[in-house]
C-alpha cells in the first residue's frame, strides 16, 4: 500500500508541474535554437540548394519561415517564394 501512494505522489507531482518533464530536455532545446540562429544545416554548404551556383560568387539568402535551413541564390529564392510574399528573407554571410 505504501508503494502505491509513493507512485501516485510522483505521478501526481509530474502532472501538477509539467516542467519536471521538460527540464532534462533544456540543453537539447537550447542547442537547437542556437543552431537555427546560425547557419543551421548549411554550415558547410558552398552551393545554392536549387541551381548549385557557388555561393561565394553570388549573394545568398535564407528564409526564416520555411522549414529548411538551406541557402539559396537570389534567382532561386525569388522563384521559390513567388507564392509566399510575406516570408522573412535574410541576406547573410553564412558560409564560414
Amino acid at each position: 500500500m505504501c508503494n502505491k501512494s509513493v507512485t501516485l505522489l510522483i505521478i501526481g507531482s509530474i502532472k501538477d508541474n509539467p516542467l519536471l518533464l521538460w527540464i532534462p530536455l533544456v540543453d537539447t532545446y537550447v542547442e537547437e535554437m542556437l543552431r537555427l540562429e546560425g547557419p543551421g544545416n548549411a554550415f558547410d554548404q558552398v552551393t545554392c540548394a536549387g541551381c548549385k551556383l557557388v555561393l561565394k560568387d553570388a549573394a545568398y539568402h535564407r528564409c526564416h519561415d520555411c522549414f529548411d535551413t538551406y541557402l539559396w541564390c537570389t534567382d532561386c529564392l525569388v522563384e521559390r517564394h513567388r507564392n509566399h510574399p510575406f516570408h522573412r528573407i535574410q541576406v547573410g554571410d553564412y558560409v564560414y
